[in-house]
């Protein structure tokens, strides 16, 4: 995988030229973390400022919420403001000079993403590292994952699916708008509040994950996010915003049908079949509309020039009559809500 950096973005009307807007993450890896303390988001049709929201550090362990390949996810209560986070510990201890680079790398990272806010992002709140682990302190999502969902009771009804979809693309939305890339798109990362309504999780981090996590534990099976992958990377050829285009298609079907396409195949078989077949393979179950099947198959165009984009999709005949329980989310959608000075851009 190639480097990350820190790009300015510039002012409206001003372009971007040749290496001179380009920081290099580890050149600037000692102010990120302080400027992004200091920087504050602006929805553009507001004028509001939001202030970026401070690591916690007071705080207390609670129960552990759950285990993944990158680590474990507690509860964590901060003792100052008496709210209830969740923060997940990565093990670092023992990590080779260049691994222990990727993890101050994310460290800023997490830093500037924390100034992102938006309905349907899960909202970072900082990351500390310590001796032995890489803490990473989030917004706590009391419904846990869909992928636990679906687990628990079942595939999900096409209805629920058009509700989920329209929310996944109003955070991809989001996310492009600001030159970001959420690079894993899938069921466990997708989290659910107490309301049933969703927000996109670990967006921007699973590339530096896998990386830190796959020195420590060579068996971690991080390569299991392989069902959900764009066949453009697969075959080193690009990584733009459509990739999470392709993932949400591969979403929809692990929705309708509790798996991924391909889902009988192991992770390096199915990253041979999403290279070379046309299409992908998956079998939906009969009474899925023709509006979904289309969507789906929409998604996972396998020419990225040809696949659509998010604004492209949320339009679509598919989702023409979700009923949307926030009223209000047309507004916060056409606001372009936070703008950010420092973008990442990943080559």
């Amino acid at each position: 995988m190639g480097a990350s950096y820190l790009v300015k973005r510039p002012a409206a009307g001003s372009s971007v030229s040749g290496g001179s807007a380009i920081s290099s993450s580890s050149n600037s890896s000692n102010t990120s973390s302080s400027s992004s303390e200091s920087l504050c988001t602006q929805c553009s049709c507001s004028g509001h400022h939001y202030k970026s929201p401070q690591t916690p550090s007071n705080w207390k362990l609670g129960r552990q919420l759950g285990h993944g390949a990158f680590g474990k996810v507690f509860l964590c209560y901060d003792v100052d403001t008496g709210s209830e986070l969740a923060i997940k510990q990565i093990p670092i201890r023992g990590l080779s000079l260049e691994t222990s680079r990727e993890v101050k790398i994310l460290e800023c990272e997490i830093n500037i993403y924390k100034q992102l806010t938006h309905e349907r992002i899960v909202r970072y709140h900082g990351a500390v590292r310590t001796e032995d682990c890489l803490q990473i302190f989030m917004e706590y999502m009391t419904g846990g994952s869909v992928r636990e969902q679906i687990l628990n009771y079942g595939a999900l009804t096409e209805q629920l699916t058009k509700k989920y979809t329209r929310q996944i693309l109003e955070g991809l939305i989001y996310l492009h708008t600001n030159r970001f890339i959420h690079r894993d798109i899938k069921c466990a990362n997708i989290l659910r509040d107490i309301s049933g309504n969703i927000k996109l999780a670990d967006f921007g981090t699973s590339r530096r994950l896998i990386a830190i996590t796959n020195q420590n534990q060579p068996d971690s099976g991080t390569i299991g996010t392989a069902h959900w992958t764009a066949p453009e990377i697969i075959q080193g050829s690009i990584f733009g915003r459509k990739a999470d285009i392709w993932s949400l298609g591969c979403t929809i079907v692990e929705m309708l049908t509790t798996g991924p396409p391909w889902q009988n195949l192991q992770p390096i078989a199915a990253i041979f079949h999403i290279a070379t077949c046309e299409k992908p393979e998956y079998q939906l179950p009969d009474n899925v509309s023709n509006s979904a099947r289309e969507f789906i198959d929409t998604c996972l165009t396998k020419d990225y020039h040809h696949r659509p984009t998010a604004e492209d999709l949320i339009n679509h005949a598919f989702l023409s009559d979700v009923y949307n329980h926030n009223n209000h989310h047309h507004h916060e959608q056409n606001c372009n809500q936070t703008s950010t000075n420092l973008t990442l851009i990943s080559f």
